[in-house]
């Protein structure tokens, strides 16, 4: 029988799924002023002090540096969760707490979910820009150039990969994926190594767009995880993610459809003004 942890990475109080597959794991336990009552981030090996700018990235290193036997691992947070159903053009669902505990197309199965497929990702993102100009839209302009750098210099078996990524209008949002714990332990390698190499360089920093938490690194990962993907050409298998229930109700299908083909036909449109940021001093 395989063992397999999906962990929900939690921070204050609220719903948690918990059960033999789903794990709460607190972040940032080392430093809160709350206790959640669930497995912390700050036992054993851990970075839970840098939560502010690792964010869920510190419940991820804990489960890489503490779990063990186990065969299967995935990340998911406190309010989204993947539905393992894929419906066309909608992006996130809002479900009530009460559906989503009877929902069966919510829990995992390996053979079911993953079958020939490496990884899980949720449902990519379409932006209507390259995603390079969409990050530098919500982040330090300047960190944006570091990373490409330490990823040039010291990772450069990645910066095609990297340069794809950023030159393309979608991405794998959220940091959420399962996988076989093979895959995960080499990608937490190289993870937390280009990280750590960011990480001396930038200093901290408030983005405003953030709540006033920096989430800098933990943000840069959210992008990261398609740059491994893609290095090593895993197969990919995407499925939606969906929100406990948090008052928002989710987008018509009209609407849906609509932002699919218009952010498509803006990122052709837009495609030209890429040339800048190549053109940009550093």
């Amino acid at each position: 029988m395989t063992n397999t942890k999906i962990l929900v990475c939690a921070h204050k109080e609220g719903f948690v799924k918990s059960d033999e597959v789903f794990m709460p794991v607190q972040g940032g336990k080392a430093d809160a002023t709350v206790d959640l009552g669930i497995q912390g981030d700050d036992t054993g090996e851990n970075i839970s002090h840098k939560n502010a700018r690792y964010a869920e990235l510190t419940v991820l290193y804990w489960a890489w540096k503490n779990q063990k036997k186990v065969d299967y691992i995935g990340l998911c947070h406190y309010r989204r969760y993947f539905k393992f159903s894929r419906l066309p053009f909608r992006e996130v669902k809002i479900m009530p707490v009460e559906k989503f505990l009877s929902a069966k197309d919510t829990e995992f199965n390996p053979d079911k979910h993953l079958g020939k497929y490496d990884i899980i990702l949720a449902k990519p993102y379409l932006s209507s820009y390259p995603i390079r100009l969409d990050m530098i839209s919500v982040v330090c302009f300047y960190d944006f150039f570091v990373l490409k750098d330490i990823i040039n210099n010291l990772f450069h078996d990645y910066y095609d990969s990297f340069c794809y990524v950023m030159d393309n209008n979608k991405f794998h949002h959220c940091n959420m994926f399962i996988t076989k714990w093979e895959i995960f332990n080499d990608y937490c390698e190289w993870l937390f190594a280009v990280l750590g190499e960011l990480e001396k360089v930038i200093p901290y920093r408030e983005y405003p767009l953030y709540d006033g938490y920096s989430r800098d690194l933990g943000f840069w990962g959210e992008f990261l995880v398609y740059v491994y993907v893609l290095k090593h050409k895993l197969k990919v298998k995407s499925y939606p993610v969906i929100k406990v229930e948090d008052g928002v109700k989710p987008p018509p299908f009209r609407k849906s459809m609509m932002h699919f083909f218009s952010a498509n036909i803006s990122f052709l449109v837009s495609r030209p003004l890429k040339w800048w940021l190549r053109k940009i001093p550093r």
